[in-house]
């Protein structure tokens, strides 16, 4: 979504009243459904049926750019009103930081806002403190996973959800992100932000933070166990479990790359799930995942840097075999062979540096 206002937009924008769509944009944010929310912005090509400011279908949102810039005029001027001092009811507040990180997620002053509302909720009512940070995830996530460019590769909106788990960990109220948890957002989050945005850093960066804390989890667990005969029993129990979920996870990011094979954070984000695994069987998960992927790359004629890199990448390391780098660059050869076309003058540049990388440190 565009920041560029058209001189006949910002002539619109003062003349009449906007707080009667404020309060309908305002209400739409702050439902809640089975779903996350799918929001689209419209352009003004789509004209609307008068009094008609939203369209909604279930979990489906669509509202035209010029009715959140409407709704934004009321939402900054209350925020104004609560930064001056002024007494704004807590909803009121979040009802109309919501509308103004519809229009622009990096509004860091709003975000904090949101934050510093959350904690006092977590000191004064600690009751209500576990539906509120599961509503805030809702709408967070809903930006996240929306048809919104700027908001599913925003730092601010990334770093809050990053926050609210970290406020919810420290404070034990919030359970800690387990393997299922970690499947479940791969799933309904970074699997789609990283389909809606490509190659989006933030959503795989978060993905490596929610393994870590999985990680933090399973340790703490270990540690609690009991030295005796039947804490160790209860501890390796606990490692077969985690090793499953790794492997199902693994699995699970391994289907996403071949679907995905240009975008070099997910392929980033799979390396570092291989060295998750246990010593004694990396090389075997590394071997089968390197083969496979070296298989679909000769039959598809993959040429993109991106699995190159990754594959190139597993071979520095010392989990594969001679047979394995032979293999590569009998592959790396049949692909730059049909890469001659002048059409493809750089994927045959990409193909050419991988081979001669290979020979010179491999």
């Amino acid at each position: 979504m565009s920041r560029a206002l058209d001189p006949k937009i910002k002539e619109a924008l003062n003349r009449g009243e906007h707080a009667h769509i404020y309060q309908c944009v305002a209400d739409v944010l702050s439902t809640r459904e089975q779903e996350l929310l799918d929001i689209e912005v419209l352009g003004p090509s789509h004209v609307l049926p008068a009094e008609t400011y939203v369209l909604r279908e279930g979990n489906a949102i669509a509202i035209p750019k010029f009715n959140i810039l409407r709704a934004f005029l009321p939402a900054y001027q209350i925020f104004k009103e609560h930064l001056g001092g002024e007494h704004v009811a807590a909803e009121e507040l979040l009802r109309a930081t919501s509308v103004i990180l519809l229009l622009d997620p990096e509004h860091m002053t709003a975000a904090n806002a949101r934050k510093r509302y959350i904690k006092r909720t977590k000191e004064q009512n600690s009751d209500k403190f576990d539906s509120i940070v599961k509503k805030e995830l809702y709408f967070i996530d809903s930006l996240l996973t929306s048809r919104l460019h700027r908001h599913t590769k925003s730092p601010t909106l990334w770093g809050h959800r990053q926050w609210l788990l970290e406020l919810g960990r420290l404070s034990q109220q919030q359970p800690t992100v387990d393997d299922d948890r970690l499947a479940t957002a791969l799933k309904e989050l970074i699997f789609v932000s990283a389909e809606r945005h490509p190659r989006n850093y933030y959503a795989w960066c978060h993905a490596r933070y929610l393994l870590g804390l999985g990680g933090r989890t399973s340790q703490g667990r270990g540690d609690s166990s009991h030295g005796d005969e039947q804490g160790q029993q209860q501890q390796q129990q606990q490692q077969q479990r985690d090793t499953a979920a790794l492997d199902i996870i693994t699995e699970r990011v391994k289907k996403w790359c071949f679907s995905h094979h240009h975008d070099t954070s997910g392929w980033s984000f799979l390396m570092v799930l291989i060295e998750q695994h246990q010593q004694e069987a990396r090389a075997a998960v590394a071997s089968a995942l390197f083969s496979e992927t070296l298989h679909l790359a000769e039959a598809y004629s993959w040429r993109g840097e991106s699995v190159w890199y990754f594959l190139r990448t597993m071979l520095g390391r010392n989990w594969l075999q001679e047979s394995h780098r032979q293999e590569f660059e009998r592959v790396l050869r049949v692909v730059h062979g049909k890469a001659a076309e002048p059409e493809a003058a750089l994927d045959a540049q990409i193909l050419s540096h991988t081979l001669e990388w290979t020979k010179r440190h491999v």
